[in-house]
């Protein structure tokens, strides 16, 4: 019965009526009953955060072969999206697992092999009060996770659903190293509402210090034609900085460029700048959808109108990859490989596909 029961799930997952069929190179890796949280690659493997009623598990399949390992980080959570990547088998993930107001909490955790690791929990409020993370990156050595600190002004105190507007204020932040399992602060480095970290050097974005509306779906958020600086990881000392016109949305560092996709009047644009003095190399035009700059190379996934497309930010050319009916969960692209989960009721798969 059990084996007759997963077959008829796998088979209302991969079912959809040929209009809505991906291209011919998709392929589902997997499906199952539950929920996507997240999907990562790395040079060999591809992973998702997947919640079942029986708990939370991370699982691991290489792309050559059919084995998955899975191992089960938490007995319960909360379906939400994380912040998952994968780097040599090692994996880090991030996001908000319990979610009450007046009890909620970010929770960071790791994997290196064995058992996975709850390495911080950070307790805030619903009203985005408190910490909160911001950001996980790898520079192919390390992980990096961003915590960023947000005060209560005294006006605060009655908002949101008790009236009247919510006040944010900046209180701080801190970017941790993940060394294996231990967690390092990195020291002389300003608050940043995102960043990235290559080769030594870490990319930072100047954020407001105050902002008041109705809603924290906006906070925090990146001063309009801020500052951007370019410091050393190691020691904070600041090596460029430049102002791009407009908002930034993400940002990405290679050995020799610092890049920024920045809105502007609702179009974006992905700019370049030299790291060294912080001179502006070029401008390219960006799809209005595209969320994310590649953490590594020059292609990265978006979706669009029921569709994977591929976007080089060095050339401004994108092409489409797939065709999917379920919005799509954790786009990622290495080695040529996009990957993805998708959501639908009850049921849930991890969809791979060709990029180039």
């Amino acid at each position: 019965m059990r084996r007759l029961a997963l077959a008829a799930l796998l088979a209302a997952v991969v079912a959809v009526p040929a209009s809505a069929q991906e291209a011919p190179t998709a392929t589902t890796l997997a499906a199952f009953r539950g929920t996507v949280l997240g999907v990562a690659q790395d040079a060999r493997s591809i992973a998702w955060l997947q919640w079942s009623p029986d708990g939370c598990f991370l699982r691991i399949r290489a792309r050559d072969a059919k084995t998955i390992r899975t191992v089960r980080y938490a007995p319960a959570c909360e379906p939400y999206f994380h912040d998952l990547l994968l780097d040599r088998g090692r994996a880090i993930w991030t996001g908000d697992d319990e979610v009450i107001c007046g009890k909620t909490y970010a929770t960071v955790y790791a994997y290196a092999g064995a058992r996975p690791r709850l390495v911080q929990k950070l307790p805030r409020d619903c009203l985005g009060f408190g910490p909160s993370l911001r950001g996980v990156v790898s520079d192919g050595h390390a992980f990096y996770y961003n915590v960023f600190k947000t005060a209560r002004p005294a006006a605060a105190s009655q908002c949101g659903d008790l009236g009247g507007l919510c006040q944010w204020k900046l209180g701080g932040g801190q970017i941790y190293r993940l060394d294996r399992t231990k967690q390092v602060p990195l020291r002389g480095l300003p608050p940043t509402v995102m960043f990235a970290v290559n080769s030594g050097r870490v990319i930072l974005v100047q954020p407001l210090k105050e902002w008041a509306a109705g809603s924290s779906a906006g906070w925090p958020r990146p001063v309009r034609n801020g500052r951007v600086e370019v410091r050393d990881v190691a020691t904070g000392r600041l090596e460029s900085s430049f102002h791009p016109q407009g908002l930034v949305r993400s940002v990405a560092l290679t050995p020799a460029s610092a890049l920024v996709l920045v809105e502007y009047n609702g179009l974006r644009t992905v700019e370049s700048y030299d790291v060294r003095n912080g001179r502006h190399l070029r401008s390219v035009t960006a799809p209005v959808s595209l969320r994310r700059l590649p953490p590594n190379g020059t292609l990265v996934a978006f979706p669009l109108n029921h569709q994977v497309s591929v976007f080089d930010v060095s050339t401004g050319k994108r092409w489409v990859v797939a065709r999917t009916r379920f919005n799509t969960v954790g786009l990622s692209i290495r080695h040529g490989w996009v990957a993805w989960g998708e959501n639908h009721n009850k049921f849930a798969r991890i969809v791979i596909a060709r990029g180039l």
